[in-house]
């Protein structure tokens, strides 16, 4: 166990990682009740908080420089290019046809007809970790966070009143990345302490979830046509009940078991994340139980990946 590890963060990733497959196979299209439904949005957390993990990192290093973001681009590139080759051959065999754009645009274009749609993640990060790397100088020269986030709040929820983001792929929503990611940041440099209380209650905290959650939930639930989860990331009662749940459990202590634990899985979600499309694939051909396939896409995943994270070079692969 590493005593200067924040392992609240690792879980972060761990239970993001769960809920991100929890949206791609129980969407709102295919769910089959109300329980699924009411899943499926509970889930809309994962991706804030992949950058919102990542602000926390990269924005409190004592000394980031572009050198250490551009080694960090380089090989995201290289695992995008390795990964959007695998998923292009993949739709070579399944569709019959040689589709060039597939293999160009795949992860940049979000339709599940063309490529590895689900690395669109990897785009944004980059652009997030150049905008992050900005964000950081003027931190250090005076400019602080505080004024970023309150134009990127204001921008949000504009956007969110004219459906910006409907029209937007998701790549290219970098206003709401770069909100996830500085508030990531801003969490890291302040650090509160659920158990203090001079500071936020944990109660309170946790109260706080509870009802934002609630309250994004059923207003989604009671539209006539519902929100696609990713349409509710620039919802500012999303982004309250999502700061939240980051808020508590990257400050709550971990026991040296649980801590462990969590130091071995956490290694393997970002793997778990590239592969499970394809896994999934394979999946739909043997049951139509969505909950069956969402509980064997997590095992086989991880399984998988825990294998390859073993052998030699090919780690490289599923490891970020």
């Amino acid at each position: 166990m590493d005593k200067g590890r924040n392992y609240g963060i690792d879980f972060l990733k761990i239970i993001a990682c769960l809920a991100v497959l929890r949206l791609h196979i129980i969407s709102i299209n295919v769910a089959e009740n109300e329980f699924q439904l009411f899943t499926y949005y509970l889930s809309g957390f994962a991706v804030p908080i992949f950058f919102m993990a990542n602000g926390y990192f990269i924005l409190n290093k004592r000394d980031l420089k572009f050198d250490y973001i551009i080694k960090k681009i380089k090989k995201i590139l290289i695992l995008l290019v390795i990964w959007n080759t695998i998923y292009w051959i993949k739709n070579i065999i399944t569709n019959n046809e040689i589709n060039i754009s597939g293999w160009l645009l795949g992860s940049v274009l979000t339709s599940k007809n063309i490529g590895a749609y689900h690395l669109w993640f990897f785009w944004a990060l980059i652009f997030t970790l150049i905008c992050d790397y900005y964000i950081y100088k003027l931190d250090k020269m005076g400019f602080k966070y505080g004024y970023t986030v309150g134009l990127l709040s204001i921008l949000n929820i504009v956007a969110y009143a004219i459906h910006l983001d409907s029209s937007l792929s998701q790549v290219f929503r970098v206003y709401i990345w770069l909100f996830y990611s500085i508030i990531g940041g801003f969490l890291g440099k302040i650090k509160i302490d659920v158990k203090s209380k001079r500071n936020v209650n944990l109660f309170c905290l946790m109260l706080i979830f509870i009802v934002t959650e609630y309250i994004y939930i059923n207003y989604n639930l009671s539209l006539p046509k519902p929100r696609l989860a990713e349409f509710n990331y620039d919802f500012w009662i999303f982004m309250i009940s999502t700061i939240s749940l980051f808020i508590i459990l990257s400050s709550i202590g971990y026991n040296l078991i649980i801590a462990n634990l969590i130091e071995k899985i956490v290694s393997l979600t970002m793997g778990v994340y590239v592969i499970h499309i394809g896994v999934l694939w394979l999946v739909e051909k043997f049951t139509q139980n969505l909950e069956i396939r969402y509980i064997v896409t997590l095992v086989v995943s991880f399984l998988i990946v825990y294998i390859l994270s073993k052998l030699k070079w090919i780690n490289k692969i599923v490891s970020f």
